[in-house]
């Protein structure tokens, strides 16, 4: 018994000695892995950015009948007016870029280093210029105006919506989309969603006094107005509870999730390349190309849009998470140099929070730093190439037409406001030229006046 208790006693102290050179050789392991992972962190320099944000909170945009906030007063810029909460988001946003880019960017503003582009709407237009606010507080000889003014204008720049081929999604006058939007609507995925939600959206009927059952959009609408108003700190109605909120939270990112082809997998990279994200994408890449090549000076642009925007890029790259985009949320696509051997890498982040870090995303199934020719690759298969092309545009005779015949028309207009114009002036020279010559007396001296009179009997 003593020479087995021995034998037992050595084997537990065997296994504890090598208990704890195990647990020492994990412990070298981690330090190890940090070690590799902080070197590999040390050996990379950002040289470029490229960032999509959403606007700051706004006034809703919609309503519904039982809406106790219908009343303008709530509202005094009308809807879809960027407020101050979400000025303050913005800014706080621009501040984020600040302590982001503090190395990539110089502290004063310099447009060589930035480009701004915004969509032509109110909301998304101020979002930016509170973002720059944020991000360039003037300093030095860029003060202006006496020390109190902690701003300075930076320029944005935007087009006219119904041109806007970048920023606003689904892009306009593309049929491809719509045939694909429809059959999705037609779609196995959809109808099983319709059916799960059915009970809840005949209650939400009631609740709203919609009408009629409202359909997912109907709700993101709902859900849209509600998320306005717990925004600026209005008590929402009764029938909102938690649990309901959160039901339409998730009805509207599943309407979202469809709008781009995110749910129904086999419609994802063709809704990209037709009306999508991949517009959008493909801008950035040149971006990207450009900064790389020295064609461009750029160290970051900025593109100040919508949810639907930040919704579809997400959906493009295969990382919508099946949420609605919050207010100032942002997508960051960050290149990186690796100072040994001097290659690119892409990284990509998602900022819907401004309690946690940004969320790094995996784009199209990369590693989280993915090598820029593998990028550009991946991208490559939810890029168009020929947006007329992939949008079907060049079978739509009817476009096509409608648009020859209002050139047509605008240059037979034109024709004939100058033939009237001609006739007008020509007839107005004929007149002078032809009007009756009637006698009139010359101006006499004062002295042949004089004698004029003395003759008069």
């Amino acid at each position: 018994m003593a020479v087995q208790r021995t034998s037992m006693q050595r084997k537990n102290k065997y296994l504890s000695c090598l208990g704890e050179e195990m647990g020492i050789l994990w412990l070298l392991v981690i330090f190890a892995v940090i070690a590799s992972y902080e070197a590999a962190e040390n050996d990379l320099e950002l040289v470029f950015a490229n960032v999509v944000w959403r606007h700051g909170a706004r006034s809703s945009l919609h309503s519904y009948p039982s809406d106790p906030y219908n009343d303008k007063s709530i509202w005094p810029q009308g809807p879809g007016q960027l407020t101050q909460v979400g000025m303050s988001q913005e800014f706080e946003l621009g501040q984020f870029f600040r302590l982001r880019y503090n190395n990539l960017l110089s502290k004063q503003y310099n447009r060589s280093e930035i480009y701004i582009r915004s969509t032509d709407i109110d909301r998304t237009l101020m979002s930016a210029e509170c973002n720059m606010a944020g991000l360039y507080p003037p300093s030095g000889q860029q003060e202006w105006n006496g020390t109190d003014t902690t701003w300075q204008p930076i320029p944005v720049h935007t087009v006219p919506v119904e041109l806007d081929q970048l920023l606003v999604y689904p892009i306009k006058n593309c049929p491809k989309y719509s045939k694909l939007l429809s059959q999705i609507y037609k779609s196995s995925q959809f109808k099983a969603m319709e059916d799960r939600y059915l009970k809840f959206l005949k209650e939400l009927e009631v609740f709203t006094a919609w009408g009629s059952t409202p359909n997912f959009t109907d709700a993101k609408h709902i859900y849209d107005t509600l998320i306005c108003e717990k925004f600026h700190n209005l008590t929402l109605p009764a029938w909102v509870t938690p649990e309901r909120f959160s039901v339409l939270t998730d009805i509207a990112g599943i309407d979202m999730a469809f709008m781009f082809g995110a749910i129904v997998s086999e419609f994802q990279n063709k809704m990209a390349k037709s009306g999508g994200g991949g517009s959008l994408l493909k801008v950035i890449v040149d971006n990207i190309q450009g900064h790389i090549n020295g064609t461009s000076t750029y160290k970051l642009v900025a593109y100040s849009a919508h949810d639907t925007t930040v919704n579809a890029l997400l959906s493009a790259i295969g990382q919508f998470n099946m949420l609605p985009p919050p207010f100032a949320s942002s997508v960051l696509l960050e290149v990186y140099k690796t100072k040994s051997r001097k290659q690119y890498i892409v990284k990509a982040y998602y900022r819907n929070s401004t309690v946690e870090a940004p969320m790094p995303l995996r784009v199209l199934g990369c590693d989280f730093s993915c090598p820029l020719d593998e990028f550009k690759k991946l991208c490559d298969r939810v890029i168009p190439h020929d947006i007329d092309s992939d949008c079907d545009r060049n079978n739509e005779p009817a476009f096509h037409t409608t648009l020859l015949l209002f050139i047509v028309s605008g240059l037979l207009l034109l024709t004939w406001a100058i033939i009237i114009i001609v006739l007008c002036c020509r007839r107005n020279s004929r007149n002078e030229f032809q009007k009756p010559t009637h006698y009139q007396s010359l101006p006499l001296d004062d002295a042949a006046s004089t004698q004029e009179t003395n003759l008069v009997p």
